[in-house]
C-alpha cells in the first residue's frame, strides 16, 4: 500500500517482455535475429521513457549527483571481477554437466550483418539505461517508503531477477541486482550502477560470448 506503483510497473514490464518475445517469434523467422533484438529492445525503451515520464519526479531526484565521489560507486566496479569470473564458471559447468545446449546469440546477430556498435549498444548501453531507472530508480525508490532500504534492495533485485526469465542465470542474476542497488543506494545517484551495469554486459559480450 505504501509503494502502489511497484505492482503496474512489473506486470507491465512483465507483459511487454512476454508479448515482444511471441511476436518477434511470429514477425521474424531464425534468419533475423537482429530484427528480433531490435524489436524487443525498442518495445522495452519506449515502456521505460513512458515510466519514466509519468514518475519524472522519482526519477530525477536520483539524477541530480553523479555519485562517483562516494566510495561504493567504485567498489560496486571493482565487485563485478570475482562476479563475472564466478559467473562464468558456474556457467560452463552448468552447460557441460547438464547438457544445456548453449545458443550464442551474439554471433548469429554478427552473422546477420549487425554491426559490432549496434550488437554493444543493443546489448550494454539501452538495458543500462533502461532496467537501471525501472528497476533501481523507480522499483526500489518507491520500496525504500515502505520497507527498509535492506528488504528494498532484496525485493527489486528479485523482481529484476524474475524478469529475465532465466532459471539457470537466476542466482546470478539475483546477486547482480544487489550489486547495483547498493550502488545506487550508498550513492544517491543512478550513474554508478548505470555504469556497472553497462560494463558488466559489454565484458560478458566481448569475452564471454564468443
Amino acid at each position: 500500500k505504501k509503494a502502489p506503483h511497484v505492482a503496474p510497473l512489473f506486470w507491465t514490464y512483465f507483459a511487454v517482455v512476454v508479448a515482444t518475445a511471441l511476436l518477434a517469434f511470429l514477425l521474424f523467422d531464425e534468419s533475423r535475429p537482429d530484427l528480433a533484438l531490435m524489436f524487443r529492445t525498442a518495445t522495452v525503451f519506449v515502456t521505460t521513457c513512458v515510466f519514466a515520464a509519468l514518475h519524472w519526479s522519482s526519477v530525477a531526484v536520483q539524477l541530480k549527483r553523479w555519485g562517483f565521489g562516494h566510495p561504493a560507486a567504485w567498489l560496486s566496479l571493482a565487485a563485478l571481477v570475482p562476479l563475472l569470473a564466478i559467473n562464468h564458471a558456474y556457467h560452463g559447468w552448468a552447460v557441460r554437466e547438464l547438457g544445456i545446449k548453449d545458443v550464442l546469440l551474439t554471433s548469429r546477430l554478427r552473422d546477420a550483418g549487425l554491426g559490432e556498435g549496434a550488437i554493444v549498444f543493443l546489448y550494454c548501453a539501452v538495458p543500462a539505461l533502461t532496467e537501471e531507472i525501472a528497476f533501481r530508480g523507480l522499483v526500489q525508490h518507491w520500496l525504500c517508503v515502505a520497507v527498509s532500504p535492506k528488504n528494498a534492495l532484496v525485493l527489486a533485485s528479485a523482481l529484476f531477477t524474475a524478469l529475465h526469465f532465466s532459471i539457470l542465470s537466476a542466482p546470478y542474476l539475483f546477486v547482480l541486482g544487489l550489486l547495483f542497488g547498493w550502488a545506487k543506494w550508498r550513492t544517491g545517484s543512478l550513474y554508478p550502477s548505470m555504469l556497472a551495469h553497462f560494463l558488466h554486459n559489454l565484458i560478458v559480450l566481448e569475452f564471454f560470448a564468443f
